[in-house]
C-alpha cells in the first residue's frame, strides 16, 4: 500500500510539471486520472474505460482476475442471441424447468414448480434483468452448451480454460471485450436489437454502475457474491451526446456495505474523465 501511495505522489508531481506544459483542459484529464488511481487504491479493484469512437482506453488493474460472479452472463447471452441472429433456435422455443436446473441465490424460477416451460425470450429476460441463476442453468444445459459456447466464443478472443463458464475468472478487460460484442449485437436496429436494449437497460439491480451516472442511458449487468465480498459490473454508457463508451469495474473485499457507494463514485469520476477527453479532442480541432 505505502509503495501505491509514494507511486500517486510521483504521478501528482509528474502530472503538476506536464500541466504546466500543457492546455488547462489536458492538465484537468490528468488530475482527473490521479484522482482515479487514488480512489482505486483504498479496495482491491480492477477497471477498464474504453471509448469506441477514438480508441482511448484507462485502466487500472486492468487485466487482473477477479471472479466475475453473474457478469458472465453476459458470454452465455451474446451466444443465445447469435444463435436466435443465424435461426438456430427462436424466441418461442421452449426449455422445461426440471430439479436439476434448480440452483439458490438470485432469480425466481427456483421457486417454480418443475414442468414448467419457459420460451427462450422469457429465459433471456430472467437472465439479464433478474441475474436468474435457475435460467442461466437451463440455458446453458439445454440451449448453448459448454462446448458450443467455447467453440463461439474463441474467435472473439474470449477463452474459457475452465470446464465450465462458471468457472473462469476475467479481467475487467476482458468484460470490455465482452461488451464491444455485445454492443455489435444491440445496434443493428433488428427487433433482437431493441429486445436486448430492453433487457440490459430494465435490470432491478441498480445500484453500482447506473447510480453513479443517473442521467445517462446505461445497458449493464451487475454480479456480486456476498459471501466472498466479489462485486463487480459491466456497462454500455451513452454520454450526454449520445455516444457509447464501455465500462467494467471488478473487486473482490469491499465491505458490503461499502460497495454501492464506491462503484458510484468511481463510476462518476471516471464519466467526468470521459467528459474531459471529449472536450479535449474538440479543443484540438
Amino acid at each position: 500500500m505505502k509503495i501505491k501511495r509514494i507511486f500517486t505522489v510521483i504521478l501528482m508531481l509528474f502530472l503538476s510539471i506536464s500541466c504546466a506544459k500543457n492546455s488547462v483542459n489536458a492538465c484537468s484529464c490528468q488530475t482527473l486520472t490521479a484522482d482515479i488511481f487514488d480512489m482505486c487504491q483504498k479496495y482491491d479493484v480492477g477497471f477498464c474505460y474504453k471509448n469506441p469512437s477514438n480508441g482511448e482506453v484507462l485502466g487500472y488493474n486492468p487485466k487482473k482476475k477477479y471472479d466475475p460472479a453473474s457478469t458472465n452472463k453476459t458470454c452465455l447471452a451474446i451466444c443465445v442471441f447469435d444463435m436466435l441472429k443465424n435461426g438456430k433456435i427462436n424466441l418461442n422455443d421452449t426449455v422445461e424447468y426440471k430439479s436439476y436446473h434448480k440452483y439458490g441465490g438470485t432469480g425466481i424460477i427456483q421457486y417454480e414448480e418443475f414442468g414448467k416451460r419457459y420460451t427462450i425470450e422469457q429465459l433471456l429476460k430472467l437472465l439479464i434483468t433478474h441475474s436468474d441463476n435457475v435460467a442461466f442453468r437451463m440455458l446453458m444445459m439445454e440451449v448453448a452448451t459448454e462446448p458450443y459456447l467455447k467453440e463461439f466464443l474463441a474467435p472473439f478472443g474470449i477463452i474459457i480454460e475452465t470446464e465450465r463458464l462458471s468457472l473462469q475468472s476475467f479481467s475487467a478487460e476482458d468484460l470490455v471485450l465482452h461488451l464491444e460484442i455485445l454492443y455489435r449485437y444491440m445496434s443493428n436496429g433488428t427487433a433482437l436489437a431493441k429486445m436486448i436494449k430492453s433487457f440490459y437497460s430494465s435490470g432491478i439491480y441498480n445500484d453500482k454502475i447506473p447510480a453513479g451516472v443517473p442521467n445517462l442511458t446505461v445497458f449493464h449487468k451487475p454480479g456480486w457474491i456476498p459471501s466472498k465480498l466479489i462485486c463487480a459490473d459491466e456497462a454500455i454508457i451513452f454520454d450526454e451526446n449520445n455516444q457509447p463508451y464501455f465500462l467494467a469495474i471488478m473487486s473482490q473485499g469491499i465491505p458490503q456495505e461499502k460497495q454501492a457507494e464506491f462503484f458510484q463514485a468511481l463510476t462518476a469520476k471516471i464519466n467526468e474523465y470521459h467528459n474531459c477527453l471529449g472536450q479535449k479532442h474538440e479543443d484540438s480541432n
